[in-house]
């Protein structure tokens, strides 16, 4: 019988294995961290380091049991690539799989520490009644900022229950989870190509674009005064942010083009490296 700190079982739904990912007897991450009220029992596993992991990567292993054999669905509350590090997840000693930005398809609603963190489903899996683990392991720094090994982890459900958890959810809330939503009603797309479709949008990742790719959009046009664009000296400008915004829509398929703002005045856009000034079709306005 495994400790109750490690699997809540509620007894509104017995098959339900609810994880307080803190409560990890068998974990290289950082330390259990505070956050009351922000994330189930007030606190989280957290990752937070700047030195480079052994061979196997920072590694967290959260054991549980069901009580009945079947399909189960596994879902995790953690935070999510870009903001914090990717990251690979495993069932008891199947193949290991990636959550990174590149792979990660699904939009959850987010909460939690720094509004990072929310429920991604991974995977529907059958399992034998008994014992089990899920293993997490990082061993890729995030993109962001100081480039640490990064990773929130608030919780895990384990269920037979085609639910859709959101948001903050403690055991308590198993019961009220609401079932997952019918698919979308399929729109029939037009019989021939149109003109390209163009999103005003600020710089997105790549599971974004890739989604506003599927929706049919071919160009995305982003405000010049939403781009990370600094000035390292007078008249030169690091672009490079804006270049990495750029060469995520390329890799989704998508075309990407600045839109100035005439609120700026003409002088500033002549001081950097790349706008080239333009004049409106219809006011004549450079």
């Amino acid at each position: 019988m495994l400790p109750i700190l490690l699997a809540v079982l509620v007894p509104a739904h017995a098959g339900d294995v609810f994880i307080e990912a803190e409560a990890s007897p068998d974990h290289t991450f950082s330390e259990a961290a505070e956050f009351a009220g922000l994330v189930s029992g007030d606190r989280i596993l957290r990752l937070w380091k700047g030195e480079d992991p052994p061979a196997e990567g920072y590694v967290a292993r959260f054991p549980f049991a069901v009580e009945a054999t079947g399909r189960h669905h596994v879902w995790l509350a953690a935070s999510l690539p870009p903001v914090t590090s990717g990251f690979w997840w495993r069932l008891d000693a199947l193949e290991w799989r990636h959550v990174s930005e590149d792979t990660l398809d699904q939009f959850p609603a987010m909460f939690g520490v720094s509004g990072a963190m929310g429920w991604i489903e991974l995977t529907e899996a059958p399992l034998e009644a008994g014992e089990h683990a899920l293993t997490l392991r990082v061993h890729e720094r995030r993109a962001m900022l100081e480039q640490a090994y990064l990773l929130y982890v608030d919780a895990a459900l384990i269920t037979e229950r085609d639910v859709v958890p959101s948001g903050l959810v403690t055991p308590a809330d198993l019961p009220n989870l609401r079932p997952r939503p019918a698919p979308p009603v399929p729109v029939p797309r037009a019989g021939r190509t149109g003109p390209p479709m163009m999103l005003g949008t600020s710089v997105m990742g790549a599971a974004q674009n890739r989604l506003v790719k599927s929706l049919g959009f071919s160009l995305s046009q982003t405000d010049s005064d939403h781009l990370t664009v600094n000035e390292t000296e007078p008249g030169v400008w690091d672009w490079a942010a804006a270049d990495a915004g750029l060469a995520a829509c390329r890799k989704a398929g998508l075309g990407w083009q600045y839109f100035p703002h005439y609120h700026w005045p003409p002088e500033w856009y002549r001081a950097t490296d790349r706008f080239v000034p333009a004049s409106g079709l219809r006011s004549g306005r450079e």
